[in-house]
């Protein structure tokens, strides 16, 4: 089975879930802070991708 089989299996196995809802970065930050990191914030961004980072 190759790979555009699979990703054609995928496509039909999946075809009728809902996507996730978006998240926005700000919704992690809070998360981290609240979570009890002193320092948090966005290390790196592309886009509308972000890797975030606390230190506790």
């Amino acid at each position: 089975m190759g790979r555009g089989d699979l990703a054609a299996l995928r496509d039909q196995r999946f075809t009728h879930r809902n996507p996730p809802p978006t998240t926005a970065v700000d919704f992690h930050l809070a998360a981290l802070a609240q979570a009890g990191f002193s320092e948090v914030g966005t290390v790196w961004q592309l886009l509308d991708d972000y890797v975030v980072m606390g230190v506790k």
